[in-house]
């Protein structure tokens, strides 16, 4: 039965396996009807307990998530209270939710701009951008266990639920800026809302490999990865890949390895699902960092124009560049960030090379087809 109950202490545990018990104390739990979430404001879908079956929502009042660089931690941070539904009454919602109008789906690699992007939409009036709320990181994580057709179902209607976020009912434009752990559902989450348009973040192997390092050393990471923990941190990076995608490549329970060589295989495999999506269908926009960068009202005016965003509204989303994305969040650009040296990114270089993969590290994609 679906139930409300009020936040009484918050201690945030792994987004990956959301454990809705471990993450919040609650006070006294009451039944409410299913529809009460969606038609009390302030309610957002958070979280998906798989171990529970339970979909959970966080009740943030009128707190507009889309100026987060990520929205979920501003949800832990702000919700007052916690509804918990099961599975199977969530879905029987879905048949009363209307499709989301102008939806985009910014699908990206992690460490490549995206959350930069997110910014610079929330520039343009009309225009909504959430970054990464965590249910679709629940979903990606829990597709090699659980039944696909499940995954379809939630998929379809977390989208929908998106449209009941507080500041959303104005918007001509709704953008949801996925984990990178979502390149492994490209076709699930187009398919779950087919009129969406689909974009697709990426930046060459080396900065990427870079830049991943710098994020892992925030969390206490080194350049050598502990044996212990090499199949948590490949399971995050590959949005739950099986090991045996790195077999020959990267030998993952060796006596030692280095963060660059299995980052090397991540961003490999990124990439090959971009080509795998392309072949099913999937019309996914690429748009590579380097040139956002460095080309910066070229890259955009491309974009607005694919998504039907007016174009002359680019110049003034250009303060957005003025500021680091992650400013004021755990993961903001320090200057006490290591770097990898020449000898880590001709590691990188060589697990490219490897017959398995055999990509460029500049490869640069297009509409079907790619360049070195």
């Amino acid at each position: 039965m679906a139930q409300i109950m009020d936040i009484v202490e918050r201690k945030w545990t792994r987004i990956v396996e959301f454990d809705c018990e471990k993450s919040l104390r609650c006070g006294p739990a009451r039944p409410i009807a299913p529809r009460l979430v969606i038609e009390e404001a302030g309610w957002t879908l958070f979280a998906f307990d798989f171990k529970r079956r339970l979909a959970v929502f966080l009740d943030v009042a009128d707190c507009d998530l889309s100026q987060a660089p990520f929205a979920y931690t501003v949800q832990f941070e702000e919700a007052r209270r916690q509804a918990l539904l099961s599975f199977d009454e969530l879905l029987e919602l879905d048949a009363e939710l209307p499709d989301v109008k102008n939806l985009v789906q910014l699908f990206n690699i992690g460490h490549c701009g995206s959350t930069l992007l997110h910014k610079v939409f929330n520039h343009v009036a009309g225009v909504w951008c959430v970054s990464e709320p965590i249910a679709f990181m629940n979903l990606a994580m829990a597709r090699q266990s659980e039944n696909p057709a499940l995954l379809s179902d939630l998929a379809g209607i977390a989208l929908k639920l998106l449209a009941f976020f507080p500041g959303v009912a104005d918007a001509k434009c709704l953008i949801v800026k996925h984990f990178s752990q979502s390149t492994t559902q490209f076709k699930l989450l187009h398919d779950a809302q087919p009129d969406s348009k689909c974009l697709f973040m990426y930046r060459d192997a080396l900065s990427w490999s870079n830049s991943f390092y710098h994020f892992v050393q925030k969390h206490g990471a080194t350049l050598q990865l502990e044996k212990q923990k090499r199949s948590f941190y490949w399971g995050i990076m590959s949005g739950s890949e099986p090991e045996s995608y790195l077999d020959g490549v990267v030998d993952l329970h060796g006596e030692h390895l280095t963060l660059d060589r299995l980052a090397a295989a991540a961003w490999a495999l990124h990439i090959q699902q971009w080509k795998g999506a392309i072949q099913n269908g999937v019309p996914l926009f690429p748009l590579r960092y380097n040139e956002l960068v460095d080309h910066k009202v070229e890259s955009l005016t491309t974009v607005f124009a694919h998504l039907g965003l007016p174009t002359e509204a680019v110049y003034g989303t250009l303060s957005a560049f003025e500021f680091h994305a992650h400013e004021g969040t755990r993961t903001a650009r320090t200057d006490n960030d290591l770097d990898f040296d020449a000898t880590n990114y001709a590691c990188v270089e060589e697990v490219l090379t490897h017959p398995k993969l055999a990509l460029n590290a500049n490869v640069i994609l297009g509409r079907g087809r790619e360049r070195s």
